[in-house]
């Protein structure tokens, strides 16, 4: 009996794929091929942590999702490109250049927001809106009531003077959970990386749902008056775009000089033509002379042999004139000399063209920091003709950008995913935020504590200091002097004069603080920045001393009285204040229970640091002990055979210091390792993106040292140092370090 066939359910008909015109594909494809070619490099880097791996945004949803953005905005950026950087042929070529550098792995948002905190600025600006508008209570019913929102997110320690420690913690909670409770997008996360940006649902296009997290959400955007989310919006669209002019601007000045580099490549490989063409045939013409005396030699010996006399031999080539002979030499010694110029030209030429490739790498890694570099560096970084380019450009609002970007990626623009362009507007955006990149000091000395020499303790308390002859203490306005008429009664006879601080009390109805000279000796730290002078001074001395008095605010609160007898007879009255009794001490042991839960949350990430620290501080110095040793013992730097040069690193680093000898020899070894000129400045953008440092320590200044293992320390990056003076045996190291051996 034969067996049943089962039955086939009809095939569903798949939907066609929109069409796609040749221009569209050819350049999808591209991006394709381009995604590829960097899918099998990060794959060869075995010793990338899992976490940064994925931070690079490279998996297939988020790279396809780059990689359109990156071609519906390709005419539009071409547009605005193209008259400022035209193609050039050989040096520059906008189609391949704009879909590479989209392609490329980057850190990611995500990754940059554990240092930046970005969301924080957006929720700051929502909720300046909310409370603009006249919507913050309404929005603070939306807010989460969970004790667990203090565990999970870890910001900045900052006091903002509009918004309470509550209101911030639980506005950025909602914008980075308010994709929680979508459905369809799976998460692939195995590193445990959060992700307030780009998660898979806004990957994917899917995260509008309807479900309580998104309905939270967009309430609250709701009630921010449309026209200032059109406002930040547009200030980010004016911004983005004027990155991009800047941006091409710098690249048609590195575009010029690169082919006047170019230009001057041909004159000399022409030069070396011709003087090769001169240098054969005046070989041709020695040569032939030789071959002559040769012959005139042969004649001579044949003559001899044959008995014949000697004046019978024709002789020619003997003749030739001792003023021939110098002539002679004197054209080999121009020819040496002719040799050595073009030698001396071709390598200030290489230098000129790595150089330039240096500035334009250079300037790629550190754009989202160009704020923070003093200009005479950029210059230096990046040519003064690329640096021009920046010399007026800031960031007017980061909180409102912040927001922007945050909008526009929720709302599905393309603008979010150009990481080439994005992210380094938001790494600029956050290098302008007040939490950037000091730590609040809880406590500066003698300001709110100082040392009591008697307790031998530090003791609460302000104690005036003595600042340096150098800084020069402004003389403050007398707050309490009446000397202000208030002319603004007709009649002279009922005018008054009032002091400043009634005046302040007046416009604002708050009350000065009486210790004004609190922050005096901050006038050193001030001084440190060049701030000095009464114009600057005056206001910030006032600024800092009401915004210090305002964090430290004291608040009272009263425990409530002993249990009292609670008989049928009570009065209505004190059962109701037994109730707000209890109520005050349910709100103090919430408020400790916050405070307790935090501590704990500190304590452990203080602990987590301490035992990373210490691992990093265990490699750094048995890197340290080992250079010592090699140094002290003079230890032979033979190579060992065990790798074969040039090695591919299977990481990204960068390696600082060494001399130029020294680089000049290693770099060849070692092709896609980064080297830094020993003077040019440490960039924290390149050290952020790194995987290990390297540090060649025997031509390193100090300054540049100390700046490098703070940066490093700061992202959590391994430093290395390398053993040896020799070329070879670095490489060697450097090596089989990245071979995990």
């Amino acid at each position: 009996m034969g067996s049943k066939k089962k039955k086939q359910s009809p095939k569903k008909p798949v939907p066609a794929s929109p069409a796609v015109d040749p221009v569209t594909k050819k350049r999808l494809d591209l991006a394709r091929k381009l995604y590829r070619e960097k899918v099998r490099s990060l794959n060869s880097m075995s010793k990338l942590a899992p976490v940064r791996r994925e931070a690079m945004d490279y998996d297939e949803i988020r790279a396809k999702r780059r990689m359109t953005a990156a071609v519906n905005l390709f005419d539009q950026v071409a547009a605005v490109s193209k008259p400022i950087c035209p193609d050039v042929e050989g040096v520059s070529y906008f189609e391949f250049e704009w879909l590479s550098h989209n392609m490329m792995p980057r850190i990611s948002f995500d990754w940059n927001e554990r240092v930046c905190n970005t969301v924080l600025a957006g929720a700051m600006w929502i909720l300046d809106q909310l409370r603009e508008s006249g919507h913050f209570f309404d929005a603070c019913r939306l807010f989460p009531r969970d004790e667990r929102i203090f565990e999970e997110l870890d910001l900045p320690d900052i006091w903002d003077t509009s918004h309470d420690e509550d209101a911030l913690y639980e506005m950025v909670w909602i914008i980075s959970h308010r994709n929680d409770d979508c459905v369809g997008g799976k998460s692939n996360s195995k590193a445990g990386l959060q992700r307030p940006y780009m998660d898979l649902h806004t990957a994917q296009g899917i995260h509008r749902q309807d479900v309580p997290s998104r309905q939270v959400f967009e309430k609250i955007l709701d009630m921010i008056p449309p026209q200032e989310i059109q406002r930040a919006v547009q200030l980010f669209e004016q911004t983005w775009w004027d990155v991009v002019r800047r941006i091409y601007t710098s690249r048609a000045a590195h575009a010029g000089m690169q082919q006047d580099i170019d230009r001057r490549f041909e004159e000399y490989h022409q030069k070396t033509k011709a003087l090769v063409e001169e240098m054969q045939a005046s070989s041709a013409k020695i040569m032939q002379q030789a071959l002559g005396i040769r012959d005139a030699v042969i004649q001579q010996l044949n003559a001899i042999q044959s008995n014949l006399p000697a004046q019978s031999v024709h002789t020619p080539w003997f003749q030739t004139s001792l003023a021939d002979a110098h002539r002679q030499e004197k054209e080999h010694k121009d020819f040496q000399l002719r040799v050595q110029q073009l030698q001396k030209q071709e390598e200030v030429l290489n230098q000129e063209q790595e150089r330039l490739e240096d500035a334009l790498v250079m300037l790629a890694d550190s754009l989202g920091d160009i704020l923070t570099i003093p200009k005479a560096q950029r210059s230096e970084m990046y040519f003064p003709e690329a640096a021009a380019a920046w010399e007026d450009y800031t960031i007017s609002d980061p909180y409102a950008l912040c927001f922007a970007f945050l909008y526009l990626l929720d709302q599905g623009s393309d603008l979010p995913w150009i990481y080439a362009i994005s992210l380094p507007l938001m790494e600029q955006c956050a290098s302008v935020l007040p939490w950037r990149y000091e730590e609040f000091d809880e406590d500066p000395e003698d300001v709110w504590a100082h040392f009591d020499e008697e307790r031998d303790d530090y003791v609460y308390g302000h104690q005036k200091v003595e600042l340096p002859k150098r800084i020069k203490v402004p003389e403050l306005e007398d707050w309490y002097g009446t000397f202000y008429e208030n002319v603004r009664e007709d009649d002279p006879e009922y005018r008054e004069y009032r002091n400043l601080a009634q005046i302040v009390y007046e416009l604002t109805g708050s009350v000065m603080p009486r210790n004004l000279t609190r922050y005096e000796s901050a006038l050193t730290e001030l001084d440190y920045y060049g701030i000095n002078g009464k114009k600057a001074l005056h206001p910030l001395l006032y600024c800092m001393t009401m915004l210090g008095e305002l964090r430290h605010r004291t608040h009272t609160f009263h425990l409530p009285e002993e249990s009292v007898d609670t008989a049928d007879n009570s009065s209505v009255e004190e059962l109701q204040e037994k109730l707000r009794a209890l109520q005050a001490e349910n709100q103090q042991l919430r408020q400790a229970a916050y405070e307790s839960s935090r501590e704990t949350k500190e304590l452990r990430k203080k602990l987590e640091d301490a035992e990373h620290a210490a691992q990093a501080d265990r490699q750094e110095l048995a890197d340290l002990r080992s250079l010592v040793f090699n140094r002290q013992e003079n230890t032979a730097e033979q190579p060992t055979g065990k790798v074969e040069f040039p090695y591919t690193a299977k990481s990204r680093i960068v390696v600082f210091g060494g001399h130029d000898s020294w680089a000049k020899e290693i770099k060849p070894r070692l092709p896609n390792v980064r080297f830094i000129d020993r003077t040019m400045l440490p960039n924290a953008q390149l050290i952020r993106q790194a995987d290990t440092i390297w540090i060649q320590a025997n031509a390193l200044s100090h300054a540049y040292f100390y700046r490098i293992i703070t940066e490093a320390r700061k992202y959590d990056i391994p430093v290395r140092y390398f053993s040896f003076a020799s070329a070879e045996k670095c490489a060697e190291q450097l090596a089989l370090t990245d071979m995990g051996q």
